[in-house]
């Protein structure tokens, strides 16, 4: 029985051995199970980053395309606006020369009577004076039309300077859209 109890020790210790052989072989296994699913987990990570990266970038284009769209509404928007004020500007520039040619024509009709016609047609020293008074208000009245005339041919200016300055901006924002 000693023989046979020396030779199922042995023969255990032979199982166990075995048996630990095993563990260790499938602890390998196991760590290159995990290895792989690391690898697997990474490269999942990896191409969740890609799509949301690639998600995020598509987003950004459609903002920057919203911007661009909004930036030329803008502009077309800017452009009208400077259309009306151009109107607006050459009608008043318009009224001021009509109210200057009918001024001056009226001076026209009242300068042909000489000072002393002027005055024996008054019949009185103060009508005279009004008369001459009439003149000079009328004289800077002209001077401030005049003013005002060269004011909105400057503004004119300013607006036709900026209304090409609002269309290169546009076409150059159609263009990169």
């Amino acid at each position: 029985a000693t023989f046979s109890a020396a030779q199922s020790v042995d023969e255990l210790n032979e199982k166990l051995e075995d048996q630990r052989a095993k563990i260790e072989a499938l602890n390998k296994e196991i760590a290159e199970k995990q290895k792989e699913l690391l690898q697997i987990g990474g490269e999942k990570s990896t191409l969740q980053s890609a799509v949301k990266s690639l998600e995020l970038a598509r987003s950004k284009l459609q903002t920057d395309i919203n911007k661009t769209e909004t930036e030329i509404s803008r502009a077309e928007t800017t452009l009208k606006k400077l259309g009306l004020e151009i109107n607006t500007l050459n009608g008043k520039e318009k009224n001021a020369k009509a109210a200057i040619a009918s001024a001056v024509r009226t001076m026209s009709n009242v300068e042909t009577e000489s000072p002393i016609e002027v005055f024996l047609s008054r019949g009185t020293l103060s009508d005279f004076y009004l008369q001459a008074e009439e003149s000079w208000k009328f004289n800077q009245g002209l001077e401030e039309r005049l003013a005002e005339i060269r004011g909105i041919q400057t503004d004119l200016q300013g607006k036709h300077v900026q209304t090409e300055a609002e269309k290169k901006q546009l076409q150059s924002l159609k263009k990169n859209l």
